[in-house]
C-alpha cells in the first residue's frame, strides 16, 4: 500500500529503472542520458505546478565569464538562455536551486568527479556572491545554529565571525555557504561499487 507521494514517485523510479536496465544499449553516453531524463521525469512529477519551477540541463554562469561544466539536472527558477541548437540552457546561479549529477552506477572515481564537478557550481556561487552583484537577502539563522550545535560555540554577528580564529571562521562560513549555495546531489541508481 502506497502512504504518500514519496512512496509513489520511488514505485515509479523502480520500475522505469529497470525498463532502462533491461534495454539493449552500448553506448555510455546515451545510457547516461536515459538515467538523466529518469532523473527529470520523476522530479517533475514532484514538483508542485504553482511554484514556477522548471527541470533543465546545461551550464550554468555567474554573470561575469565564468561557467561550469554541462549539468545533468538542475532545478531552476526565473528565465534561462536556449543554447542554440540544442536541448540545453545557460542559467544564472542566482537562479538555480539544486543540481544533480545522475550516474547509472557510481563508482569511485565518478563520485570523485562528481563532486569535484558540483564544487565547480558552489565556486560559481561564491565568485557571484563576491561580485557584489547580487540583491538577495539571507536569514542565516539556520546557518548559525548548526555552526553553534556543531561547535557547541555561539557566533558572533556575521561581520566580526575573524574573532573566532581561523579554523572555527572556515568552518563557519563552510556552514553558511552550504545553507546558501544550490544543493547539490549525487545520484546513483544501482548505488556505489567500489570496483
Amino acid at each position: 500500500m502506497i502512504h504518500d507521494a514519496s512512496e509513489l514517485l520511488k514505485g515509479i523510479m523502480h520500475e522505469e529503472r529497470s525498463k532502462l536496465d533491461e534495454y539493449s544499449l552500448k553506448h555510455g553516453p546515451t545510457i547516461g542520458k536515459m538515467y538523466e531524463g529518469l532523473a527529470s521525469d520523476v522530479l517533475g512529477r514532484a514538483i508542485p505546478e504553482s511554484l514556477g519551477l522548471q527541470l533543465q540541463h546545461g551550464i550554468i554562469h555567474d554573470g561575469k565569464g565564468a561557467m561550469s561544466g554541462e549539468i545533468d539536472c538542475m532545478l531552476v527558477k526565473g528565465e534561462g538562455e536556449k543554447i542554440p541548437y540544442t536541448d540545453s540552457y545557460k542559467w544564472h546561479v542566482k537562479d538555480v536551486i539544486a543540481v544533480i549529477e545522475v550516474k547509472k552506477t557510481l563508482y569511485s572515481a565518478d563520485l570523485k568527479d562528481s563532486f569535484a564537478h558540483l564544487r565547480g557550481v558552489a565556486d560559481n556561487y561564491g565568485a557571484y556572491l563576491q561580485s557584489g552583484e547580487g540583491s538577495e537577502k539571507f536569514d542565516l539563522s539556520p546557518a548559525r545554529k548548526a555552526f553553534s550545535e556543531a561547535t557547541g560555540l555561539m557566533p558572533p554577528e556575521h561581520s566580526k565571525v575573524d574573532s573566532l580564529g581561523i579554523e572555527m571562521e572556515i568552518l563557519y562560513h563552510t556552514f553558511v555557504m552550504e545553507h546558501i549555495s544550490p544543493i547539490r546531489i549525487v545520484l546513483g541508481y544501482h548505488g556505489f561499487k567500489s570496483a
